[in-house]
């Protein structure tokens, strides 16, 4: 299923700060690293993690968006 998300929601997934209930990876994490944090958050209470938003320190705004 393809979801299409609109500017509006993805600057607030992007405005999201990391925690023990959310995380955001970028796209050129390995397989092992999104597992790792599957599994963390799977472990944990089962909270929310995205792939293909870049981090803080190399873009800003909608130019962290870097998904498939």
């Amino acid at each position: 299923m393809v979801q299409t998300i609109s500017e509006p929601e993805a600057r607030v997934i992007l405005d999201r700060d990391e925690s023990h209930f959310w995380d955001d990876k970028s796209r050129a994490s390995g397989g092992a690293t999104v597992q790792k944090i599957a599994c963390a958050l799977a472990n944990a209470d089962g909270e929310e993690f995205a792939v293909g938003i870049d981090d803080r320190r190399l873009a800003s705004g909608l130019d962290r968006w870097n998904g498939f």
